[in-house]
Order: C-alpha cells, then structure tokens, then sequence
C-alpha cells in the first residue's frame, strides 16, 4: 500500500475503488506495476492510468464487476460493503472461501438489516472470519466509506488469518 502523495499515507483518507483493486493485484503478482493484457469493456478506464492493469486484471477474474452504464469508477470512494464484496471474490478467486451462515441482523441488530442485497453473502462472509468488524459504536455501517486504515487493517488480517 503506497501513500497518497507529499510523503502523507492519510489513514482516514477514503479509499478508492481503483486502490482496493491494484492492491489486490500487487498482492496476486507481488509487482508493484506489472503489465496486464485484457479487453477494456469500459467507458471510464484510462489507457496507462496507475490502476489500469490492476482493472483489467480484476474484471477478467470476476472481481470487479462494473455498473450498468458501462463504467467502473475507478476513483469512486469504496464502501465498506462494497469493499467486503473485493474481498470476497479475490477469496474465492483464491478458493478460499468456506460460506458461513452468519446473520447480520443478530451480529448487529441496529443495521445488519441495512447491508445491500447483493452485498448480504460477501459481508456476511467478511464478518464472519473476522475481516471485517463493526465501529466502536457497535454498528457495521456497510454503506459507510472505507476508510485507508480500515482497508490497511482487512489486507493485514487476510494476509495473516486468511492466506
């Protein structure tokens, strides 16, 4: 994980879709900018920008899936949910996913409810191994921005407990 810039890391600065994913590929190649051929299905995507390998990467394996309109936000704060979702595909892209039956709504009983439908097997999954925790306050807030500590904090404990 590098800085943002000006020697600064900025731990409660958001996260980027575009980081999460080069983060994932730099932990899949162990190389900081190698070369990824793949289709660019995208409107957004910029031909040489820093995350373009890591995007095209990431969509030919099936962990980034795009919206509906074409595009794929590289530069779109990353919710937590949205984040848990990465994490689970790159796990089962690793096959290294066991599905777990863990209840949201009882692990967290103000806004378990609240997680996106799409989102409810990935967080439910992230949650369960312990990735992901909910805030001191005790709320999970998946359409929260995930913020870089907490994204530095998931990569650590995946690498760690999940690896």
């Amino acid at each position: 994980m590098n800085g943002v810039g000006n020697r600064l890391f900025d731990p409660e600065g958001d996260a980027t879709r575009g980081m999460i994913v080069t983060m994932l590929y730099r932990m899949e190649t162990g190389e900081l900018d190698k070369a990824y051929e793949g289709e660019n299905e995208f409107t957004d995507l910029e031909e040489g920008a820093w995350y373009t390998n890591a995007m095209l990467w990431a969509t030919d394996h099936e962990i980034l899936k795009g919206f509906g309109d074409g595009t794929c936000r590289p530069h779109e704060v990353v919710t937590r949910e949205q984040f848990a979702a990465f994490m689970y595909r790159y796990a089962e892209y690793k096959g290294l996913v066991e599905v777990g039956d863990l209840d949201l709504t009882l692990a967290f009983p103000e806004d378990g409810a609240t997680v996106s439908a799409w989102a409810v097997e990935s967080m439910s999954w992230a949650v369960g191994v312990g990735l992901i925790s909910g805030h001191d306050t005790g709320l999970l807030d998946p359409q929260g921005n995930a913020t870089r500590a907490q994204i530095a904090s998931v990569f650590y404990r995946f690498i760690n407990d999940i690896l």
